[in-house]
């Protein structure tokens, strides 16, 4: 069953990028943050000019056990022209680079003249076991630093393959990726090997340990609730998604229409979204302990009993993760003794906003109902970034990118960066 919905899924995110709806709409931010945040899962573009690469970092990797024939390092490469800028698109939390919404990011770059990079998020299963040099990801500037290097090595791989030159370079991100390219900027600003001189982040989250908890707290909505109305209400979730797509790709219905009929209590939304981020955790974590097995997952894998060790994994929480998983590997890696709070703050925007304010240009997008924000957090993004915050009212956390005023919000910051340079 599990291989079946996963199946339907894939099919379905593959069938957007095909449809008339795929550019953003004029759909206004709903007044639930929540119900908001779930109409990102519509954002999609075109695909047609996505070329898909790899690359071998870690060749060693191929004998891992199961896993093994997954460890290229993939990302997309959207041409425009030799000698136009370039852009580096990093996603959100599980976000994978062949994820529609990363096309929809494409087409609205490459309409204000960029060649773009997009590369999947740090919390991508692929990312630990292709790409992580510890093959535990979750501390930001670790990951950066094995991005940053992926990244490099990406621009030359394109360079050589398609004979092109890029001018300037920019990078964004959505949420966890706009955490990650904030990271990935101020080490630029220090190696020089990239030459990134703007930035974008959209959703970016503050203190990436509080917004962990949240996660937590989502999924937790459902707690005392039995399995099998779980069940009945991801597969409600599911049902409603996939009818939605057939229904908006015959042009039998509009986005307004999908907002205004999803049918789902706020606590039950809560806990469709932290069931989703539980799932990538569940992903990550399997990869993960398939690089370094820290023997936290009991469960035996093999090519023909995966499900006991998935459904283990699915048991931790991002608490768990943080304290079994992540907290040994960092205290491993830097010879630390810290705690979780030690190791967490350095993982947030604070560590890196001083340096990232130097970037000729910053451009953070965001909205005051992210759910992954406090008051505090958003009194720092206007006291950090001033002016060049565009802080929206409404749309949860990444709600409103559907909306044709934040998506045109993206576009002049991208344009005018790309006029500035030419």
């Amino acid at each position: 069953m599990r291989a079946l919905v996963f199946g339907l899924l894939v099919l379905s995110l593959q069938s957007i990028s095909s449809v008339s709806f795929a550019l953003p709409s004029a759909l206004p931010p709903s007044d639930d943050p929540y119900k908001a945040s779930l109409m990102y899962a519509f954002l999609a573009g075109s695909d047609a000019n996505q070329h898909r690469e790899k690359l071998s970092l870690f060749p060693e990797r191929k004998s891992i056990p199961v896993l093994g024939e997954r460890t290229d390092f993939t990302f997309s490469f959207y041409p425009l022209r030799s000698g136009a800028p370039l852009v580096i698109y990093i996603g959100g939390l599980g976000g994978h680079h062949t994820d529609s919404s990363f096309a929809a990011f494409a087409n609205v770059a490459q309409s204000r003249g960029y060649n773009v990079l997009a590369f999947s998020s740090t919390m991508n299963w692929s990312f630990a076991l292709s790409a992580s040099r510890s093959g535990t990801p979750g501390q930001t500037m670790d990951d950066a630093k094995d991005l940053y290097v992926a990244i490099e090595k990406a621009i030359r791989h394109v360079k050589k393959k398609y004979g092109y030159q890029f001018g300037q370079v920019g990078i964004s991100g959505f949420s966890l990726g706009a955490l990650t390219s904030a990271y990935i900027a101020k080490l630029d600003l220090e190696e020089k090997r990239i030459g990134i001189d703007s930035l974008l982040m959209v959703n970016v989250p503050v203190d990436v340990g509080y917004g962990m908890s949240v996660l937590d707290s989502l999924y937790s909505a459902g707690e005392s609730w039995k399995g099998e109305h779980k069940e009945n209400i991801g597969g409600y979730a599911i049902n409603y998604y996939l009818r939605s797509i057939e229904a908006l790709a015959k042009k039998r219905t509009t986005l307004e229409e999908v907002v205004r009929n999803f049918g789902l209590t706020t606590d039950q939304i809560k806990f469709v979204i932290g069931r989703q981020f539980r799932s990538s955790l569940r992903d990550a974590l399997v990869s993960s302990q398939s690089v370094q097995d820290l023997g936290v997952l009991k469960s035996k894998f093999s090519r023909f009993n995966q499900n006991d060790r998935q459904d283990e994994a699915f048991r931790f929480s991002f608490r768990d993760y943080k304290e079994k998983v992540l907290l040994p590997s960092w205290q491993r890696r830097h010879g630390a003794n810290g705690t979780v709070n030690d190791m967490m703050a350095h993982s947030g925007l604070a560590e890196v906003a001083a340096d990232i304010v130097k970037l000729p240009s910053v451009t953070v997008i965001h909205t005051e109902d992210d759910f992954l924000l406090r008051p505090e957090d958003i009194q720092f993004l206007r006291d950090t970034f001033g002016s060049n915050l565009k802080l929206y009212p409404r749309g949860g956390h990444g709600g409103n990118l559907l909306n044709v005023k934040v998506t045109g919000e993206m576009a002049m910051a991208l344009g005018s960066l790309s006029q500035r340079l030419r």
